[in-house]
């Protein structure tokens, strides 16, 4: 799964408070600056299991 969150915002603070609040390895994710990319947007990959554990807190998230 692709989770596209605008770099040093507010959205990007509680996405990745949220991975460490479950114990997510850092090194483990994997992560297309925007500044690779040319979109205004990073990209955090994340596996489809770890995505369903965070799925709800997640869409609080992106939804506030």
């Amino acid at each position: 799964r692709t989770v596209k969150i605008k770099p040093g915002s507010w959205t990007e603070n509680k996405f990745l408070n949220l991975l460490k609040r479950h114990d997510v390895k850092m090194e483990l994710v994997m992560k297309r600056p925007s500044t690779m990319s040319g979109k205004p947007y990073d990209e955090y990959m994340l596996s489809d299991g770890l995505y369903k554990i965070i799925q709800a807190e997640l869409e609080k998230i992106r939804g506030a």
